[in-house]
């Protein structure tokens, strides 16, 4: 979070201790009121204990004009002013020298070693804005797929699936796509090999004109996106490129994604690279911003001052490996289904095999509705954590799902969910 004030001039020790408290106790606050903040489940989890904690230990203090401005903050957690107010009650009513202030420093130094939901809170932002929803038609003319002959330094592959209702994920399938596209790199470097993993190719019409390949992988249960990832890689036609660069369906790449991070793969010699340390969950505001910002003329990145969302360690969202060293490992593992943690799988077993780096910065994530993270309380693949221990030869096998019901029993019988 981008600090919303400053200490005043020559301010002793005790002064800046309390600014870093009160930036500490506003983060725990709007992640405790926030919806965004549940992005992750596992991490929601972790991070609400420790917000709680630090809440608890402010509410010591029995002060009325705390207790209205944290109490109006809940009711508004994005409002700047109402930041503001807290932070400034913070300020003047929180004594730097008694036992209670070293116990809340104690808890907000916890909170900040701790806590893997970073709200990003930009200088610019601005609560309540409202913008223009953001049009495809009018960057349409940047989808320019090239002939599926001949080898490429890279084959991106993006999966997705969108089903009716769900115009968020279309909307974000088809921005994803189009800065794929709308690459520095030269069209003929790379390819985008598209696959729909749904019970039938709903979308194909829509996708075909954004990608230089779409493939339907027919699957009616939960989304395995290992399997879909893998039929990518085995089925596309960019099985004799150097590289394979595997995308979520959410991100938008900048401009001069692609052309960066081949640089950093031959430069450094990788077999395998994580561009990024974290990603950047967007508000719908923001998503709007930037979208609008990032298919604006001359390929300017996003002024992320105006952005609201969460940073999240990530080892997922945009992964590039070598194609041999894809097949060597056996891609990812298939075992994973429903959300959440096949990337890790995939990143633990590719670093163990070969050379492999993390970027820094974030990925941007453009919002839309979140899937069921848990069955029960408990994580989808909760049973596969840890184990690493993936070795099918036979991957990406687009006759997995034959028969609708028993992909929908099986997914069942394996995470306790059918949605």
């Amino acid at each position: 979070m981008e600090s919303l004030w400053d200490p005043p001039e020559g301010s002793d020790g005790q002064s800046a201790e309390r600014v870093v408290v009160a930036g500490n106790i506003i983060k725990a606050a709007v992640l405790l009121s926030d919806p965004l903040a549940r992005t992750s489940a596992p991490l929601w989890k972790r991070s609400e204990r420790l917000a709680t904690r630090l809440i608890r230990q402010l509410a010591t203090y029995q002060n009325q004009r705390l207790e209205e401005a944290l109490y109006d903050l809940k009711t508004a957690p994005r409002d700047v002013g109402l930041q503001r107010r807290l932070a400034g009650t913070i300020m003047e009513v929180l004594p730097g020298d008694d036992g209670r202030f070293m116990a809340l420093v104690e808890a907000s130094k916890v909170f900040n070693q701790r806590n893997r939901l970073d709200m990003w809170m930009g200088s610019a932002y601005r609560s309540g804005d409202t913008v223009a929803k953001w049009s495809p038609h009018q960057v349409s003319h940047l989808a320019r797929p090239v002939s599926r002959s001949g080898s490429r330094d890279v084959c991106a592959v993006i999966d997705f699936r969108a089903a009716a209702g769900e115009p968020g994920r279309l909307r974000n399938l088809t921005a994803s796509l189009l800065a794929l596209n709308d690459q520095s790199l030269a069209r003929d470097r790379y390819r985008i090999v598209c696959v729909e993993a749904d019970g039938e190719p709903r979308n194909q019409s829509h996708i075909s004109d954004l990608c230089d390949q779409y493939l339907h992988a027919p699957s009616w249960g939960p989304y395995n996106r290992s399997w879909a990832h893998n039929v990518g890689a085995v089925h596309g036609a960019g099985k004799k490129d150097r590289y394979l660069c595997f995308l979520d369906a959410d991100v938008l790449l900048e401009h001069g994604y692609l052309e960066q991070v081949i640089s950093d793969l031959d430069r450094q010699k990788l077999g395998a690279y994580l561009p990024h340390s974290s990603v950047l969950y967007l508000d719908d505001v923001s998503t709007e911003i930037a979208l609008r910002q990032r298919f604006s003329a001359g390929g300017v990145p996003p002024d992320r001052s105006r952005f609201f969302g969460y940073r999240i360690p990530a080892r997922g969202g945009s992964i590039l490996v070598k194609t041999d060293v894809f097949h060597q490992i056996h891609g990812f593992d298939e075992r994973y289904q429903g959300w959440g943690d096949e990337d890790n799988d995939f990143f633990y077993r590719v670093s163990a095999f070969t050379e492999t780096r993390t970027g820094s910065g974030s990925l941007l994530h453009l919002n839309h509705g979140r899937p069921r993270m848990e069955v029960e309380g408990r994580r989808s693949n909760e049973w596969l954590l840890g184990r690493e221990d993936w070795s099918e030869t036979r991957i990406g096998d687009l006759g997995k799902y034959r028969d609708p019901q028993n992909d929908i029993e099986g997914h069942k019988n394996r995470s306790g969910e059918t949605t």
